[in-house]
């Protein structure tokens, strides 16, 4: 979701590089189910760091879900 809102706003010039810790396994297209970071399709470019303390981002992401049952 945040590429894409980077790439739809046109916010490339002032985003030079996005960072995150968790996949969406499900339905992530950051490196997991699909990788729009990678579609040449797109005129735009996002330098990204992933999985950056992968264990612990999830934690904190499961228990969010947990604690307000999403």
């Amino acid at each position: 979701m945040i590429n894409g809102a980077i790439k739809a706003g046109r916010l490339n010039p002032v985003i030079h590089r996005l960072a995150f810790g968790a996949y969406d396994q499900k339905a992530g297209a950051a490196g997991s189910v699909i990788d729009i970071f990678e579609e040449k399709a797109f005129n735009h470019y996002v330098l990204y760091n992933d999985g950056l303390l992968f264990e612990q981002c999830a934690k904190i992401i499961r228990n969010l879900f947990k604690e307000r049952h999403f």
